[in-house]
């Protein structure tokens, strides 16, 4: 498949699922209050660390594996199933203590409800996997698609209907259902596929220090809600949950919609032993010059943005906005990281990398903490630039890329974002008083902001104007429209 086509796959699903959880994330956040959030986010902090350990790496072991065969596959099956179920039983028994923890009986039901998820989601895993490692994006993103329906359509139904929290486990339980279904009718074969565990070493010599590494990496991730949720309370959780999920809208969307295909693609370069490097300065650079616009703009405008879309409860959640934009800003040079750890299953430098990261990140946060809600959002701009710094070793390392050339490649990129910034507070200081919540107001600011943005592309020649007419090309043929 032809990699403009690809990514254009890749952004059609990752553009369905980031409507479909934009929309529910509105809704949902007029029928629970910021402290419901907060207990599900709590949860599910506790559920993210436990899924790296029932994925076990299985997903970087089939990309990466050289000579796939169908002892290995069945084996992946084997293993996933033995470490899923495990995970399942620990989450089930030991509901009642981390309730306990943290002084919040619902907390119980939300794991009951999820533990039901790592026992389905291994019977799909393998069948989910190989479609990436082959490419098949269409189907990928049916599966996606759908899944994601499922969750928001099931969890707004369940918050309707006065579940509280609890609503939004369903959800994630009818996702995981829809996925796992869809992933088998895609490989008939797998339906009746038996477990093995004949090629263990294989898998587990791997597995072991990928999911080694994912642990450490999601425990580092998932450690502001959990240490709030204990210090800070679930209100203050909810609010930083909020923050960071829109501090992470334009990630959502499209760094992972870039990573989708680059991690295959370059597990695909370095199976044939070809360099990176072009791929990953290309894909920075193209991310860098759409993101950093945006999360400016979602930075400068988070107190209208959550007016708007969230209504007055969630207004303390702006200032975090701010801070948290600046961070994920910051990292996104280095977005393409997880991709070149994954195609060149490059698992020791990662583990390396994530034991020294979430050490610096654990301790900041512990510091946040003491000093409350913004001190902990601010905080994350110091762990950005050490992140940009650690990670670059894997730039060097797989891919020749060091300081000075990623600078020369993403120059115009910043150049693009300075001036944006500065477009748009000059218009900021510009607005009427009284108006700085207005939706005329905002939608008026975006449109003279996305005409400069388009400006500076043209005047900085910025290699993205160029990709965007030869995209709009391609969808108009698609279509049958002559322009």
């Amino acid at each position: 498949m032809a990699l403009r086509r690809a990514f254009m796959i890749s952004f059609g699903s990752a553009g369905g699922q980031f409507v479909l959880a934009f929309a529910s994330n509105i809704i949902l956040s007029r029928l629970l209050l910021p402290a419901e959030i907060g207990i599900f986010s709590v949860a599910m902090a506790v559920m993210t660390i436990l899924h790296a350990l029932r994925e076990f790496g299985i997903g970087g072991y089939i990309i990466k594996e050289r000579e796939l065969t169908d002892d290995k596959i069945r084996t992946v099956f084997g293993v996933a199933l033995l470490f899923s179920w495990s995970v399942a039983a620990l989450i089930y028994f030991s509901r009642g203590a981390i309730a306990e923890f943290y002084s919040e009986p619902r907390v119980a039901d939300i794991f009951a409800l999820l533990s039901i998820n790592f026992i389905m989601l291994p019977f799909g895993q393998p069948a989910f996997v190989l479609l990436r490692r082959e490419q098949n994006y269409s189907r990928l993103t049916m599966i996606m698609l759908s899944s994601a329906f499922a969750g928001a359509g099931t969890s707004i139904l369940f918050a309707v209907l006065g579940y509280g929290p609890i609503a939004l486990a369903y959800g994630a339980l009818a996702a995981t259902g829809i996925n796992v279904a869809l992933s088998l009718l895609s490989r008939p074969g797998h339906i009746l596929m038996l477990p093995s565990l004949k090629e263990w070493r294989s898998v587990c010599g791997f597995g072991g220090k990928s999911s080694l590494t994912t642990i450490i990496m999601q425990v580092g991730m998932q450690a502001p809600e959990l240490l709030m949720g204990r210090f800070l309370g679930f209100t203050a959780v909810g609010l930083y949950s909020r923050g960071i999920g829109i501090a992470k809208l334009i990630e959502t969307f499209f760094v992972n919609a870039v990573s989708w295909v680059t991690g295959a693609e370059f597990g695909a370069l370095h199976r044939s032993a070809q360099s990176l490097a072009d791929l990953v300065l290309k894909t920075t650079n193209y991310t860098l010059v759409i993101c950093w616009p945006a999360l400016i703009f979602l930075a400068l405008k988070s107190e209208t943005i959550i007016w708007i879309l969230y209504g007055e409860t969630w207004l303390p959640a702006a200032p975090l906005v701010q801070a948290l934009c600046l961070a994920r800003g910051l990292q996104m040079i280095v977005s393409q990281a997880p991709s070149i750890y994954e195609g060149t299953g490059a698992i020791n430098l990662r583990l390396r990398n994530e034991i020294i990261l979430q050490i610096v990140s654990v301790g900041l946060l512990l510091i946040g903490v003491q000093y409350g809600l913004i001190a902990v959002a601010w905080l994350r701009v110091p762990l950005g630039i050490i992140v940009v710094a650690v990670h670059l070793s894997v730039f060097r390392g797989y891919a020749d890329i060091g300081v000075r050339r990623m600078f020369f490649a993403i120059w115009r990129s910043i150049a693009v974002a300075l001036g944006f910034a500065g477009a748009l507070a000059g218009l900021i200081a510009l607005e009427p008083a009284g108006m700085e919540f207005s939706p005329l107001v905002l939608a008026g600011e975006a449109i003279v902001v996305t005409l400069i943005y388009f400006l500076l592309v043209a005047i900085f020649r910025h290699p993205i104007g160029a990709e965007m007419q030869a995209t709009t090309k391609s969808l108009l043929s698609a279509l049958k429209i002559t322009p």
